[in-house]
């Protein structure tokens, strides 16, 4: 019993670790591209961003779907 629930675990947290890292490293992608780019670097990280940062928690999360599996 005990070892379902720790192979559970950590197939969850390893699911999370990577979910994570995917949304850390896409985030600092866009802050340098935007801000590369010249945009006012208060308005990358604003509210009028947010559809973007909206675009990118989804992009991570399917990235996780895709490179964990549903499952795990």
């Amino acid at each position: 019993m005990k070892l379902k629930i720790k192979d559970e675990f950590d197939s969850k947290s390893t699911k999370l670790g990577t979910f994570i890292i995917l949304l850390i490293t896409l985030g600092l992608g866009f802050i340098v591209t935007m801000l590369v780019a010249g945009v006012n670097p208060t308005l990358v990280i604003s509210i009028v961003s947010a559809p973007m940062w909206v675009c990118i928690i989804i992009l991570a999360l399917k990235l996780t779907k895709y490179l964990r599996g549903k499952n795990g």
